[in-house]
Protein backbone atom coordinates (compact mmCIF):
# COMPACT_ATOMS: atom_id res chain seq x y z
CA UNK A 1 0.00 0.00 0.00
CA UNK A 2 2.38 2.53 0.73
CA UNK A 3 4.11 2.58 -2.72
CA UNK A 4 0.29 3.60 -4.23
CA UNK A 5 0.08 6.22 -1.99
CA UNK A 6 3.73 7.50 -2.78
CA UNK A 7 2.45 7.24 -6.66
CA UNK A 8 -0.40 9.10 -5.47
CA UNK A 9 1.33 11.95 -3.82
CA UNK A 10 3.50 12.29 -6.95
CA UNK A 11 0.32 12.61 -8.88
CA UNK A 12 -0.47 15.60 -6.96
CA UNK A 13 2.39 17.37 -6.41
CA UNK A 14 2.47 17.01 -10.56
CA UNK A 15 -1.40 18.63 -10.42
CA UNK A 16 -1.07 21.05 -8.19
CA UNK A 17 1.84 22.60 -10.18
CA UNK A 18 -1.25 23.73 -12.72
CA UNK A 19 -2.16 26.39 -10.42
CA UNK A 20 -0.24 28.83 -11.79
CA UNK A 21 -0.56 29.52 -15.48
CA UNK A 22 3.57 29.35 -16.53
CA UNK A 23 3.90 26.25 -14.90
CA UNK A 24 0.95 24.23 -16.10
CA UNK A 25 1.62 21.16 -17.35
CA UNK A 26 -0.08 19.49 -19.86
CA UNK A 27 -0.98 15.34 -19.11
CA UNK A 28 1.47 14.27 -21.09
CA UNK A 29 4.14 16.34 -19.62
CA UNK A 30 2.70 15.01 -16.26
CA UNK A 31 2.61 11.48 -17.05
CA UNK A 32 5.89 11.99 -18.41
CA UNK A 33 7.51 13.27 -14.53
CA UNK A 34 5.49 10.22 -13.18
CA UNK A 35 7.16 7.44 -15.08
CA UNK A 36 10.28 9.16 -15.02
CA UNK A 37 10.33 9.36 -11.24
CA UNK A 38 8.77 5.73 -10.65
CA UNK A 39 11.76 4.84 -12.80
CA UNK A 40 13.72 6.78 -10.57
CA UNK A 41 12.72 4.72 -7.81
CA UNK A 42 12.35 1.58 -9.43
CA UNK A 43 15.98 2.02 -10.56
CA UNK A 44 17.14 2.61 -6.54
CA UNK A 45 15.79 -0.22 -5.71
CA UNK A 46 17.46 -2.17 -8.20
CA UNK A 47 20.63 -1.09 -7.05
CA UNK A 48 20.25 -1.47 -3.27
CA UNK A 49 18.90 -5.16 -4.43
CA UNK A 50 22.30 -6.00 -6.36
CA UNK A 51 23.83 -3.77 -3.45
CA UNK A 52 22.91 -6.60 -1.18
CA UNK A 53 23.22 -9.97 -3.67
CA UNK A 54 26.92 -8.70 -3.48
Amino acid sequence: MPKISKLINIFKSCIGKGSNAREYKTAPEMFHDLRISINNSLNSKTVKMLVLIQ
